[in-house]
């Protein structure tokens, strides 16, 4: 089974970071693809999200889900 798992994004003060293991494949792949797709906004409020892509037909869709504390 295919590692499907998401990346943890802190935004915090207009700046964001991705939290993930950086010797996992899937983890440096979602990384490569949030920093080509220009990061994070600016109008992200701050907290914890989860970022994930999923294959829809020959398309990548990305998903920036917040995280409920």
């Amino acid at each position: 089974m295919k590692n499907k798992s998401p990346v943890i994004i802190v935004v915090e003060d207009n700046r964001w970071e991705c939290l993930g293991d950086p010797a996992n494949s899937r983890h440096k792949f979602l990384y490569e693809t949030l920093v080509r797709q220009g990061g994070i906004a600016e109008s992200v409020p701050d907290g914890k999200y989860e970022y994930n892509v999923m294959r829809k037909g020959f398309r990548l869709v990305a998903s920036l889900e917040p995280i409920q504390n």
